[in-house]
């Protein structure tokens, strides 16, 4: 199943269906991944919740400034 990154539409909470024998979820403010299921596919037709851009890990490495570059010619 394709996942798909969401944020709650503004002013809106959203809970995500419960899982047996774990506590209820609420989708966070700054989003979260979510399988693209029936729910969510619902949710975001009912515009409770909007598909985002993923924000990008921490463990991204961080390109060189222009000027540090190095470049090799053969």
């Amino acid at each position: 199943m394709t996942r798909i990154y969401v944020t709650p539409a503004a002013g809106r909470v959203v809970p995500l269906p419960n899982q047996p024998g774990t506590a209820p979820r609420l989708v966070p403010p700054d989003g979260m991944w979510v399988a693209n299921d029936v729910f969510i596919a619902r949710r975001l037709r009912d515009g409770d919740l909007v598909a985002a851009i993923a924000p990008a890990p921490d463990d991204a490495p961080t390109p060189a400034p222009p000027d540090t570059l190095h470049v090799e010619t053969v």
